[in-house]
C-alpha cells in the first residue's frame, strides 16, 4: 500500500489532489508494547475519484482513514503528511477539526451496532449532523427525510427508531 498511483502523470493534469497522504505511519504505544498499525502509506485522490482500500482484518484500513480525520485515540502516534483540500489535518486544533468533520470529510463506521442509537429517532441522528454543519431546524428536516427515504420509515417518528434498532 506504499506505492502512489500517480494519475496526474498518466493524464498530464497538474491539479493538486483533494486528499494527499505521504509516508503515513501510525503506531499505538502502551507501557508494555508498541504496535505498528500503518507503515508508509501514500495516497493521492482527486475530486470525483473513488478509492477502495482492501486488506485483511487488522491490516490498517480503518486506522488509515481514522488518521485522515484525526480520530485516533491518544495512544496513537501519527507521523507523515495528511492534507485534505490543501489543509494540513495534523495541524488542526479541536475547533477546526469539528468544522472539518462532517462538512469536508465524513466516515461511515464499520460497526453496524453502533452506527445508529436506538434510543433516538433516525431523523434526529441525521439532523444533528446537518444542524452542526449547516444549522437550522428546517434544514435539518429537509436533509433527514431523504436520508432514509428507502427504508419506509418516518424519519422523524419514534416508530422509525424502533423498527431499525433490532
Amino acid at each position: 500500500m506504499s506505492e502512489v498511483l500517480d494519475r496526474r502523470a498518466a493524464t498530464g493534469a497538474q491539479a493538486t489532489p483533494l486528499v494527499r497522504v505521504r509516508d503515513l505511519h501510525v503506531r499505538f504505544v502502551s507501557r508494555d508494547a508498541t504496535m505498528h498499525a500503518v507503515n508508509g502509506v501514500d495516497i493521492d485522490l482527486a475530486a470525483g475519484e473513488v478509492l477502495c482500500i482492501l486488506g485483511e482484518s487488522g491490516s490498517g484500513k480503518s486506522v488509515t482513514l481514522r488518521a485522515l480525520m484525526k480520530l485516533l485515540p491518544r495512544t496513537a502516534r501519527v507521523e507523515g503528511a495528511i492534507e485534505v483540500a490543501g489543509r494540513d489535518v495534523q495541524a488542526m486544533d479541536e475547533g477546526q477539526l469539528q468544522d472539518f468533520r462532517g462538512s469536508d470529510v465524513a466516515m461511515i463506521f464499520q460497526e453496524p451496532m453502533t452506527a445508529l442509537d436506538p434510543v433516538f429517532t433516525i431523523g434526529r441522528q441525521i439532523a444533528e449532523t446537518v444542524q452542526r454543519h449547516e444549522g437550522g431546524l428546517a434544514r435539518r428536516r429537509q436533509c433527514a427525510r431523504p436520508g432514509i427515504a428507502g427504508t419506509g420509515a418516518d424519519p422523524l417518528g419514534q416508530a422509525a427508531a424502533r423498527r431499525l434498532s433490532a
